[in-house]
């Protein structure tokens, strides 16, 4: 769709990101018209036309693979590993062994 439409790329990826993880395609607004190559204003319908025919595209692929899961844009997935993190000291603990809770000391 993007070569074909000559769409903007990393926007569109964007876009459909956006639509798989809201559940639905946002027609409504300037999304779409952000995704769109430049094009004379002055053309008359072939604007609306084309924004229509883009529409009916990527609603059919949001219908298409809706639920099937994935990522599309190019960033990498950010992971948390607590095994590199306690190497390092930055997490903290709930509690630690010294605490003294419900001690006599506190109680005085």
């Amino acid at each position: 769709i993007i070569k074909e439409e000559k769409l903007k790329e990393p926007e569109t990826r964007k876009f459909l990101e956006n639509a798989f993880r809201d559940g639905e395609i946002k027609t409504a607004g300037t999304d779409i018209d952000k995704l769109m190559p430049p094009v004379s204003r002055f053309g008359g319908r072939n604007r609306a036309v084309k924004k229509q025919g883009v529409i009916d595209k990527l609603e059919l692929f949001f219908e298409k693979f809706f639920g099937v899961g994935g990522s599309f844009t190019t960033e990498k997935p950010k992971f948390f590993n607590y095994a590199d993190a306690m190497a390092q000291q930055s997490v903290l603990m709930v509690a630690e062994d010294s605490a003294t809770h419900g001690t006599k000391k506190d109680a005085e």
